[in-house]
């Protein structure tokens, strides 16, 4: 029996719920760690993102909004969001498709994401698709609602691969390497000593970028291969989030897009080409 013989249509499902509860998990913890940019000082202080809009901040609604998303109210939310996804990471697969649970889960990462409308990136837009989705599958568990979430997320993740790398492949600055140089050289997301290394080595940082480009590119050739010459994009995939979770500290990057992963081992099975 083969490695794809076994993942059938549920076992894709509950690996893509695990993966996906696993990013949340590793999202909340820093926030509930590190809460200092929730903070009415930090970088997303509830005091200054609410002022965006006027009705945030006049009448009852302005109260409630306020009563809500202030520090530190905001960290329950956080931990409910925190809690319902360990549910999932450790439930059986009628916890994870559970509508109930899964709704109030998308509700609650509604509110968050309406309080801080930036300083999000892909993994949490990835987040938010998964989760979506799962809310629709737990609603109507059917075949072809779970057929057609699979096929969604693989189709997701060569959209998301191959968009990132042509937008990197029209700017001069990531093809000759001098971006990833910059990048590393950041408070926020750089590494010192791998800045120092790519400063001395041009040519590695060059063609660092490229592999990077050439990757992404073409990683929606995942849905043409035959296996088991498909899993090599997957492999580079895993590589790839793994070093930048190293790198540049994106922890739920790893977990989020490589949530989708059973989604695409389960298309190429079926796929019938």
């Amino acid at each position: 029996m083969t490695l794809f013989s076994v993942i059938n249509q549920q076992l894709a499902i509950l690996l893509v719920a695990k993966f996906a509860a696993l990013a949340i998990v590793v999202a909340c913890a820093e926030y509930l760690v590190f809460p200092h940019p929730l903070q009415n000082g930090g970088l997303m202080s509830w005091e200054v993102g609410r002022l965006r809009q006027p009705l945030m901040v006049k009448g009852a609604t302005g109260r409630v909004l306020d009563w809500l998303f202030s520090y530190p109210r905001i960290s329950g939310l956080i931990a409910l969001r925190a809690v319902i996804a360990l549910l999932i990471l450790f439930g059986p697969l009628t916890i994870v498709l559970n509508p109930w649970l899964l709704c109030v889960f998308v509700l609650v990462s509604m509110l968050l994401t309406f309080r801080n409308t930036f300083g999000t990136d892909g993994a949490d837009q990835m987040g938010d698709l998964l989760f979506v989705g799962l809310a629709v599958v737990g609603i109507v568990t059917t075949h072809l609602t779970m057929n057609v979430y699979l096929w969604f997320l693989t189709f997701q993740a060569c959209l998301a691969y191959a968009m990132a790398g042509f937008a990197k492949a029209v700017a001069p600055g990531w093809r000759d390497g001098t971006y990833l140089v910059g990048i590393c050289g950041t408070s926020t997301y750089g590494n010192a000593r791998l800045r120092d290394l790519l400063l001395v080595r041009p040519t590695l940082s060059k063609w660092l970028s490229r592999g990077v480009i050439i990757w992404e590119c073409f990683f929606p050739l995942v849905l043409l291969l035959p296996l088991p010459l498909a899993l090599v994009p997957l492999i580079g995939g895993i590589v790839f989030h793994l070093m930048m979770a190293y790198i540049m500290g994106l922890n739920d990057f790893v977990w989020s897009f490589l949530a989708t992963y059973p989604a695409v081992l389960y298309c190429l099975q079926v796929r019938g080409w």
